[in-house]
């Protein structure tokens, strides 16, 4: 017999953990299941499980758009994550965030440059721009952030 259960854990304090920012890292996992007959079995550390902020990646914003192959286009974004201590997200500041861009009728994106966050956690860049296609955000994750990926930004050259 194989059992599932699932947990989901809130930041706005609605449920057991009452989550904080220190809150966030390697938990270890004890596991106590029952059955209908007043059997048990507990199972003490079972696994370690890692417990991670939420990040978001604002939309990417690459202008001027369309814009002339080989000028420049500046494109801006902004990287948040959940703060459980005042139940907000906030910015997330000096994160390391890649520059992505995927050349129109291709499948996959190649990271073009690695920006770092302001204090508010905002991304401003600029790169040239030599073919049409889409450019976005991705931010790796830390130990204790999740990772994000931003939704991108078609642009067309003239």
């Amino acid at each position: 017999m194989k059992c599932s259960w699932s947990y989901s854990l809130e930041p706005d304090r609605t449920d057991y953990a009452d989550l904080r920012n220190s809150s966030a890292g390697t938990w270890h996992l004890d596991v106590e299941a029952a059955a209908y007959d007043g059997d048990f079995y507990t199972l003490d550390s079972s696994a370690k499980v890692k417990v991670k902020r939420y990040a978001k990646l604002a939309t990417t914003q690459a202008t001027p758009e369309p814009v002339v192959k080989g000028r420049t286009l500046t494109v801006t974004g902004a990287l948040t994550r959940a703060d459980w201590n005042t139940n907000t997200y906030t910015g997330f500041a000096a994160q390391k965030v890649a520059l992505q861009f995927r050349k129109s009728g291709a499948s996959t994106y190649t990271t073009v440059k690695t920006v770092t966050t302001d204090s508010a956690g905002k991304l401003r860049t600029t790169t040239m721009a030599n073919a049409s296609g889409t450019w976005r955000w991705h931010f790796a994750g830390t130990g204790t952030t999740g990772s994000a990926t931003a939704a991108g930004d078609g642009v067309a050259l003239k």
